[in-house]
């Protein structure tokens, strides 16, 4: 019989990213109010967010200084390279629940959303037919090599924010699905990439099975089986590391 699953703590790369998510949504949410703003007047609660978290982190050999430094370079970039090419309804959308039955599986979808958009810099509107309504939706990514990933990664993940904002808005999305990268290391690259048909990805076409089917057949069965070729397979991501059999 397993224990209690312990919490572990959280890591530098995650507090880094929490910390660029609080600022750069402060900062989207200050220019959707129609204020004037700089990113020099919410770099603070980037800092504040390092300096304070809000859990228990190992540190390692990252200082908070460093995480700092980081942080902040990125958080810069997307300020004056990404968010004044996007227009921008929603920020931080707490999307309502949604169950889906899938095969006689009920799987319960929630979520909070980073942005809702309207219009983007990075998309050829006079391409895509939408007579009334733009709607997209935009999560941000952040990590050392968020610039160098393949963002069909994140079509699940996007399948699911784009399903859960059409329940919560009433509206349908009509836009390609954003990814903005922060690369948090290096020459702090950042930049917005296009992830397409990311619905059906998740649900499925009439031709091929989607992901969430797959998901409803292994909870339906309890074919779950370990994957210590996972980058999570680890000591600092696994709370089930010290009593597996798979790694």
């Amino acid at each position: 019989m397993l224990g209690l699953v312990k919490q572990l703590p959280s890591t530098p790369p995650a507090v880094i990213g929490s910390a660029c998510h609080e600022g750069t949504a402060a900062f989207d949410k200050a220019i959707i109010a129609g204020e004037k703003i700089l990113p020099n007047d919410t770099a603070n609660i980037v800092e504040q967010y390092i300096m304070y978290p809000p859990e228990e982190v190992d540190w390692g050999s990252v200082t908070k200084d460093e995480a700092t430094r980081r942080a902040l370079g990125v958080y810069s970039r997307y300020c004056q390279d990404i968010s004044p090419k996007i227009k921008y309804r929603q920020v931080e959308l707490t999307l309502d629940r949604l169950v889906v039955d899938v095969d006689g599986v009920e799987i319960e979808l929630t979520g909070t959303l980073d942005r809702v958009y309207s219009e983007c810099d990075w998309i050829d509107h006079t391409s895509i037919n939408v007579a009334t309504n733009p709607t997209g939706i935009l999560d941000v990514k952040t990590g050392a090599n968020a610039c160098a990933q393949k963002t069909g990664k994140h079509k699940a993940q996007i399948g699911v924010y784009e399903l859960l904002a059409e329940n919560t808005l009433g509206t349908k999305v009509n836009l390609p699905g954003l990814v903005a990268r922060l690369q948090t290391s290096y020459q702090f690259n950042a930049d917005v990439e296009p992830v397409t048909n990311a619905q059906a990805a998740l649900l499925g076409t009439d031709q091929q099975t989607g992901l969430i089917h797959h998901i409803a057949h292994l909870l339906k069965t309890g074919d779950w089986y370990g994957n210590p070729s996972s980058w999570l397979c680890s000591v600092k991501y696994c709370p089930l590391w010290d009593s597996c059999i798979f790694k």
